[in-house]
């Protein structure tokens, strides 16, 4: 079986956003830079993904906490994927599961519905 590019597997359009991220879960923390958003997940930028995250963070929900415009989003999420790349950097693929609430869900969603109507212009 042929198996999917990025592109060929994704449900959503991305975003190029860097914005201020901490991703937390029960093993620990990181800080870091996005790399791009869509409405159902991010690309997280990190110097190293550490040894242990994948095997813990992997098997539990964490909790990404992102800071847009002065605009404190929380979102439950899982791990799709965490890579450490030698000459692109390392990075963390999240999927949201949840949102802190509605209102939060409202201000994420039209932060990156606004993004990507400026990127097809």
């Amino acid at each position: 079986m042929k198996r999917k590019s990025g592109d060929e597997r994704r449900q959503h359009a991305r975003c190029r956003a860097r914005v201020p991220y901490r991703l937390v879960w029960s093993g620990g923390a990181l800080t870091g830079w996005t790399k791009n958003l869509s409405i159902s997940g991010a690309l997280l930028n990190h110097e190293r993904v550490p040894e242990d995250f994948e095997e813990k963070a992997e098997s539990e929900e964490i909790t990404l906490y992102l800071d847009i415009e002065d605009i404190k989003i929380t979102a439950k999420c899982r791990t799709i994927r965490a890579q450490n790349l030698v000459l692109s950097g390392s990075t963390i693929a999240v999927h949201y599961t949840s949102f802190l609430s509605p209102d939060v869900e409202e201000k994420y969603l039209d932060f990156v519905s606004d993004k990507l109507s400026r990127t097809r212009r």
